[in-house]
């Protein structure tokens, strides 16, 4: 007797795969973080089938889609007139991911003023308190650029305010903390797993301070 051999295509074999990854809930909806929304939507309309979001999620898709949330942000006036065009790009571009919660990388050569648009941006979004990590050497340049290109109060984590700079952040006296990565290693990992991964990282409760990270 005849028989006919059905394949899965290669977009219905990424939906099976998309939702053994997501979190099957009890009412048999399927549960994912919402940064995977987008590529799961170009999946599911390749595969034919219906797919509706939330406003949020309507709004993400707007924005990302046409990039229009870029030339809506405004540079502020302390550095204006000192970020070069590319800085300005780069300053916008990290604005957006803070605003859906996203990371990223500002990969610029070194000397291009990839600080410059990290303490803009961190100052414009209110992300405070905010962790600077950065090598020894820097620290104090660090220092000296925030609190000239902006409002904000930068301390230098070391051992003689290592347990006082909890109660400094919650007055208010600072805005950010810098640190080298020994003191990142000593001051807020609780244990390092084997691996490079962030997740193999179990890092100290004081961490959840901080809304922004550097």
């Amino acid at each position: 007797f005849p028989v006919t051999i059905i394949k899965e295509t290669e977009a219905e074999n990424k939906v099976k795969a998309m939702t053994e990854n997501a979190e099957l809930k009890k009412d048999g909806t399927y549960e994912s973080s919402y940064f995977n929304m987008l590529y799961y939507r170009k999946l599911i309309k390749s595969s034919g089938i219906e797919f509706r979001g939330n406003k949020i999620f309507d709004e993400m898709d707007r924005d990302i889609s046409d990039l229009s949330i870029l030339d809506d942000i405004e540079i502020p006036q302390e550095v204006d007139e000192v970020l070069r065009p590319y800085q300005k790009e780069g300053y916008k571009w990290l604005n957006f991911l803070y605003k859906f919660r996203f990371g990223g990388i500002l990969a610029d050569d070194m000397g291009l003023g990839k600080t410059l648009q990290s303490i803009a941006a961190v100052a414009t979004a209110g992300a405070v308190p905010c962790l600077v990590v950065c090598p020894s050497s820097l620290q104090i340049n660090w220092q000296r650029e925030i609190e000239k290109f902006t409002h904000l109060k930068a301390l230098i984590l070391t051992d003689s305010v290592k347990s006082t700079f909890p109660y400094f952040l919650s007055i208010k006296l600072y805005d950010v903390v810098i640190c080298n990565y020994e003191s990142l290693r000593k001051y807020f990992v609780l244990e390092a797993k084997k691996g490079f991964r962030l997740k193999d990282v179990v890092f100290q409760p004081c961490i959840n301070i901080f809304k922004s990270v550097i």
